[in-house]
């Protein structure tokens, strides 16, 4: 059998090493080799995989991610691949995040007087805030607008936001 198949020609070898060398210098620059431990934490294994940004210049930590990457979402959110607003601050700017922010401490139900900080986690489109682009972005689902300095004011940077899950 291997002898009916065809020998692959020495133009296609290095056509092929050409094209595998080029997509290996456009891999981040973080790279995780896959006989590393996995990691319980799915948050822990995103930071180990995109590149960690600090948006805000604080200690809060979100990753650099494209619309391609939106798998990691769950998959009542990977719709917004299609979102026009979002895509439109990716093309503007190349890049939106995700980050993890721990919420108010609430008790479970199913957990008696225990009480647990809930995790929440944020996409982010990179954005000029004005007030006609923040109404454009509530009709697109994100409901709030954050900024390094914390307050919003007009013709400063920062990024609309919406709740994810992952």
């Amino acid at each position: 059998i291997a002898s009916s198949l065809p020998e692959e020609s020495s133009s296609r070898k290095s056509v092929k090493k050409e094209v595998t060398k080029a997509v290996r210098e456009q891999l981040p620059a973080k790279e995780i080799r896959m006989d590393e431990v996995i990691l319980d934490d799915k948050w822990a294994q995103l930071c180990r995989i995109y590149q960690i940004v600090h948006p805000y210049e604080d200690e809060r930590e979100y990753i650099s991610i494209q619309p391609r990457d939106f798998v990691i979402m769950t998959s009542d959110y990977q719709h917004l691949v299609n979102n026009s607003f979002l895509l439109h601050g990716f093309y503007n700017y190349r890049h939106l995040i995700l980050g993890k922010e721990e919420g108010e401490e609430v008790q479970k139900a199913d957990e008696e007087g225990e009480k647990k900080k809930q995790t929440c986690f944020y996409l982010g489109v990179p954005g000029v805030y004005y007030e006609r682009e923040k109404m454009v972005a509530r009709m697109f689902g994100f409901e709030a607008f954050e900024c390094k300095g914390g307050r919003a004011e007009t013709g400063k940077f920062g990024y609309y936001l919406r709740k994810v899950k992952i």
